[in-house]
């Protein structure tokens, strides 16, 4: 009798203990799945803003440097409020509308200066401010 008290104490304590390990190697998958959860979302949120830009940003360059243009219309800009327009600037594609924002454009309807005539903004600052027109303008 005394043997097999023993050999239930053996198997409950043995029991305990792989449900202890169980326990502990749950926890540690569940930790790393959040990590990697926690990375996977870090990598889509810089993937988002690297297509999309910096909306905040690009207000701002908006407000302080282009609003002057493209809420008049000087020198044909197109205008915050020509949604038409802005859904056939954009149907060019981004890189068509960053590079004309970028280097410069004459077109029919008037003309870009590269920058916008801001040399002092940067390749990033310039297509914030376009996402920002784009978006703000209802075209994308």
């Amino acid at each position: 009798m005394v043997g097999v008290v023993v050999v239930i104490a053996i198997i409950s304590v043995s029991c305990g203990e792989t449900g202890n390990k169980a326990k502990e190697a749950t926890k540690n998958a569940a930790e790393k799945v959040e990590k990697k959860a926690e990375a996977v979302k870090e990598k889509a949120e810089a993937a988002v803003k690297a297509v999309l830009g910096n909306a905040d940003h690009g207000k701002e360059i908006y407000d302080n440097k282009c609003m002057a243009c493209h809420m008049t219309g000087v020198t044909g800009a197109p205008k915050m409020d020509e949604k038409e327009r802005w859904a056939k600037i954009a149907s060019q594609g981004l890189d068509v509308v960053y590079s004309h924002a970028l280097k410069g454009f004459t077109g029919k309807q008037g003309n870009m200066p590269p920058k916008g005539g801001f040399s002092d903004l940067s390749d990033s600052d310039v297509k914030d401010a376009v996402t920002y027109m784009l978006k703000t303008s209802g075209a994308k």
